[in-house]
């Protein structure tokens, strides 16, 4: 008499059911690696973020910038009707009163070219943009510095006015203290 061995059912679905519970738990701890994963990313990039943001505003404190603004303002406030005239004239005299304000145009400049360029590169978002920018050093940047730049500023200049003036045009009421 031939005698068949029949596989026991049991085993079979013990296998199955072994299986199943495995494939959940593999896919329960890839999706928990996912969670972790976005989840250190966003909490790095808030960090850098805030690093960049104690970065600029550590430059916007600085004691040069101060002093830049202030002789800006000062040369500005002296007569603001004919400041871009008075400007080019004295610029064209030059002097030691000119060099400094040269000096004080391109540190007030860089500041604000800098969170321009940030921007451009898509490197932070525009309400980040504002944040850093929130500081009258902006108004001082649109109403003084662009202007003494010259008519024809170089196209690469003139990006970065246009670029700052997309994120933020003027702070508070947009005076000049």
């Amino acid at each position: 008499m031939l005698h068949l061995h029949i596989p026991d059912l049991n085993f079979i679905n013990v296998t199955i059911l072994a299986a199943a519970l495995a494939s959940t738990i593999t896919g329960i701890i890839a999706l928990c690696a996912g969670v972790y994963a976005f989840t250190r990313d966003r909490i790095t990039r808030k960090i850098s973020l805030a690093n960049l943001y104690v970065t600029f505003m550590d430059r916007y404190n600085d004691v040069q910038m101060y002093d830049s603004l202030m002789l800006l303002t000062d040369y500005y406030k002296e007569k603001p009707e004919t400041f871009v005239e008075r400007w080019h004239a004295d610029r064209a005299k030059g002097g030691d009163r000119v060099e400094k304000l040269k000096v004080a145009r391109r540190i007030v400049d860089r500041f604000y070219w800098d969170i321009a360029q940030l921007y451009d590169a898509r490197l932070i978002k525009r309400k980040f943009a504002r944040v850093l920018s929130a500081q009258w050093g902006v108004n001082v940047y649109f109403l003084i510095c662009e202007p003494m730049i010259g008519p024809k500023p170089p196209k690469s200049e003139k990006n970065y006015y246009d670029i700052m003036r997309r994120v933020r045009t003027r702070f508070g009421e947009g005076k000049i203290f």
